[in-house]
């Protein structure tokens, strides 16, 4: 059985592949720290029978590795907290293992795929043959409001916004949460381009929630939401033409 570890750095993954190898199981054990050293391994022709993925994935979304490689291998993610788990109970055929893991949880790993050609083949939702499942995209956010975690529907979200390291974002009801995502970069790779816009470094707007925007002095321009917000959103004039052009449904 191929397997294959994908992490950012090297010193995690050793000791992840070393727990595969003292399971003494027949396993063959790559690894992969690079976005593009991923998706090289997994686009060859030696194609893993399963696939370890670390995540958070540096700046990128880990679904990102997995579109662009159309897989139709299992895949299971390894995390130190829940920030991925709905995401991925979304696409389904992804499991997900909280750090620490131990050799209890790698072992029912590794025999629950023994044989995931009969398990998967086409019904694995990036394979070629389910190729309208990569366009997927989020649905809902978990949040966090005070000690309490909600499910958020996309829709309801009129922007989103990032402070001292944190990400933000603000309902229908003028309710403000902390959302369970890393930066806007990741989560922007992952929310409808037609709906959400990144507006500039801070915010990521939903254009069901635009009251109106006008021009500001150098070409810039000013964008108003329904709900209202603290501070101004600045679109920078190198990025008023793709707004416009977004905003217009284009």
């Amino acid at each position: 059985m191929n397997v294959l570890v994908i992490e950012n750095e090297k010193p995690e993954p050793a000791l992840l592949s070393e727990a595969l190898l003292q399971l003494n199981e027949p396993l063959q054990v790559s690894e992969c720290h690079s976005f593009e050293d991923s998706l090289h391994h997994l686009q060859g022709r030696s194609r893993p029978d399963l696939v370890f993925m670390d995540i958070p994935f540096r700046d990128h979304s880990p679904f990102n590795i997995l579109y662009w490689a159309s897989m139709n291998c299992p895949i299971v993610f390894v995390a130190s907290y829940n920030e991925w788990l709905v995401r991925a109970f979304e696409f389904g055929n992804i499991d997900y293992l909280l750090k620490p893991v131990d050799s209890f949880s790698l072992r029912n790993m590794i025999d629950k795929y023994k044989n995931p050609g009969e398990q998967f083949s086409s019904h694995y939702p990036f394979s070629n043959g389910n190729s309208h499942l990569r366009n997927r995209k989020r649905s809902r956010i978990i949040a966090r409001r005070g000690q309490e975690f909600q499910i958020v529907k996309v829709e309801d979200i009129a922007c989103f916004y990032s402070r001292h390291k944190l990400v933000f974002l603000i309902d229908k009801n003028n309710l403000k949460y902390v959302a369970e995502i890393r930066n806007l970069r990741m989560l922007g790779e992952e929310l409808d381009p037609g709906v959400f816009y990144r507006a500039n470094r801070k915010y990521i707007i939903n254009v069901n929630y635009i009251n109106l925007f006008r021009n500001l002095a150098r070409s810039k321009v000013s964008v108003e939401l329904s709900i209202p917000q603290s501070e101004e959103i600045i679109i920078s004039q190198e990025h008023v033409a793709s707004f416009r052009d977004w905003i217009s449904g284009g």
